[in-house]
């Protein structure tokens, strides 16, 4: 806090000659006050005199796309084990996705080790960062849910993104071709005895580190709501309904909903997706704050990669 008390022209400057000596210079107090003639004491209370009266203004800051203020107070506020906010002055999808995959790809590079079993939801911004990873460690990489259709066939499927990002580490990749959502329960059933499918589900239980996305419900910003009927989507929000994660379905308080769709997708359980000890969701779009604000309520999330506008949002909701 600066300082009321007033500060003589001499003395500001002596302070200013210090200050720039000490911060900029990298010199000790003890180097400054051989050189000045002045006691190692002064030195230091000239220092900090310095900031107090406002003359040294420390900037904590980085000199790029992550706001590290926010992510900070962001990870305070919902007590996360990491949260990286990206600042993104384009508001097009295409350009927050972008952004906030090359920083997951950054994390994920950084964080996932050798003895690592890292399990993959489908997403855009999944794809993203798949197509931004440039090193990540020899570990197995597990599809975490089946494959959706979607009109922009640029992006990759669930199976091109564990094979992609697994072959850029060398691990093992655990993967099934199955779509996300089936016309039956039955054919549910069926389709998870199969044994690509067992082979990936079953080594989801052993998933270490998670990767996913978070869907509001409704149209544009859930995979999983627009791959439903209307009449079902619909029915849906009635029974409260408000966010899926990777096909998970919580209400606005994040609790797990249990509902027959569930047997109808291909992909980790409620259960198993709970169990995994370090979860990151990637999220964007100022429309999600409510889902991602279920999505943290939920305690199955413990990191979060988004857009600065996202998180402002969040911070400015009653804790």
């Amino acid at each position: 806090m600066a300082s009321t008390a007033p500060v003589g022209p001499a003395e500001m400057v002596l302070m200013a000659s210090i200050a720039r000596r000490y911060y900029l210079d990298g010199a000790s107090k003890s180097d400054i006050a051989d050189r000045t003639g002045l006691s190692r004491f002064k030195v230091a209370r000239l220092i900090d005199r310095a900031v107090q009266t406002g003359l040294v203004q420390i900037h904590i800051g980085w000199p790029g796309a992550l706001d590290v203020t926010l992510s900070t107070e962001l990870q305070d506020r919902f007590r996360l084990r990491r949260a990286l906010v990206v600042d993104v002055n384009d508001d097009q999808p295409e350009a927050m996705r972008s952004a906030i995959g090359a920083t997951a790809a950054a994390l994920l590079a950084e964080t996932v080790t050798p003895s690592d079993v890292l399990g993959l939801a489908w997403g855009r911004a999944l794809s993203s960062m798949a197509r931004s990873l440039t090193r990540i460690a020899p570990c197995d990489v597990v599809q975490l849910t089946g494959a959706l259709q979607l009109a922009d066939d640029t992006q990759a499927s669930s199976v091109d993104l564990v094979r992609d990002v697994a072959r850029v580490g060398g691990g093992a990749a655990y993967y099934f071709h199955a779509p996300m959502i089936v016309a039956t329960p039955e054919l549910g059933d069926a389709l998870r005895t199969q044994p690509e499918v067992a082979r990936a589900l079953a080594k989801a239980d052993g998933v270490t580190k998670a990767f996913v996305g978070i869907g509001a419900w409704h149209r544009g910003a859930s995979t999983v709501f627009d791959a439903l009927p209307p009449a079902e989507a619909d029915r849906l929000r009635r029974t409260g309904v408000r966010a899926e994660i990777s096909g998970v379905l919580i209400d606005a308080e994040g609790r797990t909903l249990e509902d027959p769709l569930a047997r109808r997708i291909i992909g980790i359980s409620a259960r198993r997706l709970a169990a995994v000890p370090d979860v990151t969701a990637l999220a964007y779009g100022a429309d999600k704050v409510g889902a991602v604000r279920a999505a943290l309520g939920s305690g199955m999330v413990h990191g979060l990669v988004t857009t600065s506008d996202l998180a402002t949002r969040l911070l400015a909701e009653p804790a």
